[in-house]
């Protein structure tokens, strides 16, 4: 997700991005790899720098893990 809608359609490095965001270049390259995971101090940092909400980035930090159980998503919540 991050990516593919907020780093590619602005051409913006990983690097670049984790400077903007006030992060480590090794975390943001973890992230795009699939292995991290979003903390609420790391959901700030994310929606400081993307201009989406700490709950956007922690909700999809959510949808992943109960996607990643293999159980059912509880009533109302979508994976895509």
């Amino acid at each position: 997700m991050l990516l593919e809608e907020f780093l590619r359609p602005i051409g913006r490095t990983a690097g670049a991005f984790a400077r903007r965001a006030g992060l480590r270049s090794r975390q943001v390259h973890r992230l795009l790899a699939g292995h991290g995971s979003v903390t609420p101090r790391l959901a700030q940092r994310l929606g400081r720098a993307t201009g989406m909400s700490t709950g956007f980035w922690l909700g999809l930090q959510g949808a992943h893990d109960w996607w990643s159980t293999g159980e059912s998503a509880p009533q109302g919540m979508v994976l895509k």
